[in-house]
């Protein structure tokens, strides 16, 4: 687990490293060998190519400024400071200025130094039903994602500001998360179906045969697929 979300095998750049010098070393002795007298002359050019190769410019690089991010976690930490040790927060913004990675990030920051347990996460690679909280954060998306977990607290803490905490008992919100999930549910079968030509060639053909709109005959069929799933 966790190997998969590597999104470049290079970053175990240390056994690569090691291939390359051999070879490197190899070329370099065989080269120094057959021609001696210019031994200064390869020793160089070798030298630079190494060089060129391991040259980086800091200043065009993408980068993260540290304080930046440590004013971002600041701005909260009064808010996850006041929820009870051992609790799950979840931390959905109302005004999100930043990508959305980075709200994640910090809710996984701070909830790690008050001892805190997160909805929110960042990784390369996760459940589909995360998708919608990954980048909205907010109520819809967190119950969805929520919805039909089992979860082993009784009351989530909803951060939206540094000052303001919301508490919440986790059964009245599955119950609304029920609801949500299947409406959002719905809506993405119904988005999937019309972009599939067969089926919708096969609706627009029941369509006819029972004499409805065309948009009502995909409802059915989506709620149809819905229901199936349960």
């Amino acid at each position: 687990p966790g190997f998969s979300s590597m999104r470049s095998l290079t970053r175990i750049i240390n056994i690569e490293l090691l291939f390359f010098a051999f070879a490197v070393a190899f070329v370099l002795h065989k080269l120094l060998q057959k021609f001696p007298q210019k031994s200064v002359l390869i020793v160089a050019i070798f030298s630079f190519l190494v060089f060129f190769d391991n040259y980086f410019d800091g200043a065009k690089s993408y980068k993260t400024s540290v304080d930046e991010a440590k004013e971002r976690t600041r701005l909260i930490e009064n808010s996850f400071a006041s929820i009870p040790k051992g609790n799950l927060v979840s931390y959905e913004p109302i005004e999100k200025i930043d990508n959305a990675i980075a709200y994640q990030i910090d809710a996984m920051l701070t909830a790690q130094k008050y001892g805190l347990k997160t909805v929110n996460g960042y990784t390369a690679t996760s459940p589909a039903e995360y998708n919608k909280f990954w980048y909205e954060l907010n109520e819809e998306s967190r119950n969805f994602w929520l919805n039909g977990k089992n979860l082993e607290v009784d009351t989530l803490y909803v951060v939206q500001s540094g000052t303001e905490v919301q508490k919440m008992h986790v059964n009245e919100m599955k119950e609304f998360a029920k609801i949500q999930a299947k409406k959002i549910k719905l809506q993405n079968t119904v988005d999937y179906i019309k972009t599939d030509e067969k089926w919708m060639k096969v609706i627009k053909e029941k369509a006819l045969l029972n004499n409805i709109p065309l948009d009502s005959m995909i409802l059915l069929d989506a709620k149809w697929v819905v229901e199936q799933e349960k």
